[in-house]
């Protein structure tokens, strides 16, 4: 056996899939062997590969033994003279492994010092280069460096920038101290030299301590620039969170009282804890800033509106410059946005993606809602509704205008994605109905290079940057089986566009890929996207829940009048305030039900008249539900059922 491939996965079946896939399509004469050490998942996996791939050898953990563990017991049932440690959110060229080989084989001739860890260059599901390809030793002042950000802020600083080595050419093979452990391929005498990595680390750091391990064995690593290889990146953890850098400052404080002296030791603890806290807050500032910038935007335009408004009104109608005084403007304003701002946020304004239709509703309804509060002011706060309708109005009319036809700010309306399939479209059954099942895409067609030509196929390979440009393309989906990981990374690499790369496996019938450019190291499978799952919902669902206890205890006595109320009533009520139940929920589980996200218990559905509906139907309309859901339906739906609350 002359390669083996070692992969520690845990919940990551579907990029396992697609990594195990790209590694059978490998170019060269030699034997591989793939182990797969699956720790303690709880999605399939080690059942998905088992049915999949018979050929791999799979070991299965009871627990979560961590990255080091796991790929040492790899190692310990592998065969081949070399091993390559793998992410399993990684794709393989088809050359990888050929030059890999090829290039140990070449360099051993000519080096004096034997070659330790080879690594490769790395993009990821955007076509950006993954700086961590190649890194420096992370002293004291380089682990800061890298924390705080200043190499960003200088990228080709040999100074500022070591922990990436950004003054290295990435296109150009260069010898480094510490490759990163998506891909590690070496001699399997070279890891046991070294008794491979140290499990004292579980899950960062381990990669730096082999590298500087093995260099102190008189090997030298090498960063190899001539092939590439796709590495999503941060599947399991979100980098740059808080756990990512409380798991960093563990694992470089173990590495430096395994290697350092101790003054260094402080000296790093020192600066990686001042690196993380003002990152944090730099984080903290930069996010608070992000998140008020539209309703602080929303603010002003209303803000002047109202009071261009006022001045205006006051000429015409008043015949009185100085009719709406200063309190109008310091108290009567702010109220009146408060309002506005608060309706916009109860509607998922500031969440959500809407239609343009859906966009307006919200701003009528926060018209409305402000008309009704002006209603119950006192007369002292109350000096025009005219002003009040028409400044609501026009401030409502201008921020749909900047929302709507503004430079594509982040909750601009959803409109549907248009795409592009590179692969035959007499194959992409599964993957179409997929899409279909996505809702919101605009099939535009299909990429490749057969010679048949027909309605469907936009041009070939080669035409793709024009394609894209001439199509107003959003996304291309690229169908792993029948393009080459090659191909793929050519053009991700290559087209200078704003477009989503996305790769399709048929047999698991699964899409993989990032978001975008700007969040390279979010990984979506190609799910339904549930509203019920994002963090404003589950806030907003919350407050309704505790808000309609409220309700439901001050319309107690009501609801015993009319004769509907017993003590399941009061057990709802705990049951919601507590957080083990919500008011509305889903229909009654079903089989069918389980692919659906997680919620509370509800004390009623979201629907009513269900008698007459099939299990079937049940299941679409949660998964209606699920997708769609606004506060709104909440609303609807406890207002719609309160004689059923005590069931």
């Amino acid at each position: 056996m002359k390669i083996s491939i070692v992969i520690v996965n845990y919940n990551v079946k579907y990029f396992l899939d697609q990594c195990i896939s790209s590694i059978y399509k490998s170019e060269g004469d030699f034997d591989i062997e793939i182990i797969v050490v699956d720790n303690d998942s709880s999605d399939n996996s080690v059942q998905h590969i088992e049915q999949k791939f018979p050929k791999v050898i799979v070991e299965q953990n009871v627990e979560n033994v961590g990255f080091s563990k796991a790929n040492n017991q790899g190692v310990r049932k592998a065969s081949g003279e070399f091993i390559l440690v793998l992410n399993p959110d990684t794709l393989l060229s088809a050359d990888t492994l050929k030059k890999c080989l090829g290039f140990y084989q070449q360099q051993s001739k000519q080096i004096s010092n034997p070659i330790g860890i080879i690594g490769v260059k790395m993009y990821d599901g955007s076509g950006l280069f993954l700086q961590e390809s190649k890194r420096g030793f992370p002293t004291p002042f380089v682990s800061f460096s890298k924390i705080f950000g200043l190499g960003k802020l200088f990228p080709t600083s040999k100074l500022l920038n070591r922990y990436y080595l950004g003054h290295l050419d990435a296109d150009e093979t260069h010898a480094v101290p510490i490759l990163t452990g998506a891909f590690m391929f070496m001699k399997k005498n070279v890891f046991l030299d070294v008794n491979g990595f140290d499990e004292d680390y579980f899950m960062y750091g381990e990669d730096i301590d082999i590298s500087y391990r093995v260099e102190q064995a008189g090997y030298e690593n090498y960063y190899l620039s001539t092939t590439k290889i796709i590495h999503y990146k941060g599947e399991s953890t979100r980098k740059l969170s808080f756990d990512y850098l409380k798991r960093f400052y563990e694992a470089m404080i173990i590495f430096a009282k395994k290697h350092l002296s101790g003054t260094q030791v402080f000296a790093y603890s020192f600066a990686i804890t001042a690196a993380i806290y003002l990152n944090a807050i730099l984080s903290f500032l930069l996010s608070f800033i992000k998140r008020i910038r539209i309703p602080v935007r929303d603010a002003i335009i209303s803000a002047i509106i109202f009071i261009g408004t006022a001045a205006v009104w006051e000429r015409l109608y008043f015949n009185d410059t100085e009719y709406f005084s200063n309190l109008f403007t310091f108290r009567n304003v702010p109220i009146y946005i408060s309002i506005l701002l608060f309706i916009y946020l109860l509607g998922g304004k500031y969440h959500r993606r809407f239609h343009s239709w859906q966009w307006i509703k919200i701003l009528s309804f926060g018209i409305l809602a402000l008309v009704v509060c002006y209603g119950l002011l006192p007369d002292h706060f109350r000096f025009s509704r005219a002003v009040l309708v028409i400044g609501s109005i026009l401030a409502a009319i201008d921020i749909f205008y900047v929302d709507y036809f503004g430079a594509k700010p982040k909750h601009a309306p959803h409109v549907k994605t248009r795409t592009a399939i590179v692969g035959a479209e007499q194959h992409s059954d599964s993957l179409l109905a997929l899409l279909d099942k996505r809702g919101n895409t605009e099939l535009i067609g299909f990429i490749n290079d057969e010679l048949q030509k027909n309605s469907s196929l936009l041009g070939s390979l080669n035409s793709v940057e024009s394609i894209v440009r001439f199509h107003l393309i959003d996304e291309l989906i690229f169908d792993q089986q029948r393009v080459a990981t090659a191909d793929m990374m050519r053009v991700m690499t290559n087209l200078d566009h704003d477009c989503q790369y996305k790769i399709y496996t048929a047999q698991s019938e699964t899409v993989v890929g990032s978001y975008s450019k700007e969040l390279q190291g979010q990984i979506e499978t190609f799910n339904i996207e549930y509203a019920i799952t994002t963090p404003y919902s589950k806030f907003i669902k919350r407050f309704i829940d505790v808000l309609f206890s409220i309700l439901a205890i001050l319309g107690a006595p009501i609801l015993w009048i009319l004769n509907k109320f017993s003590s399941n009533y009061w057990k709802n009520i705990i049951s919601v305030l507590t957080n083990r139940k919500t008011w509305i929920g889903y229909i009654r589980p079903t089989s069918d039900i389980h692919p659906l996200p997680n919620i509370k218990s509800g004390v009623i559905s979201h629907q009513q008249f269900l008698e007459q509906l099939s299990s079937k139907q049940h299941t679409h309309l949660n998964y209606i539900y699920a997708r769609e859901y606004s506060p709104w339906i909440d609303i609807r739906s406890f207002f719609s059922q309160l004689t059923q609350l005590h069931k």
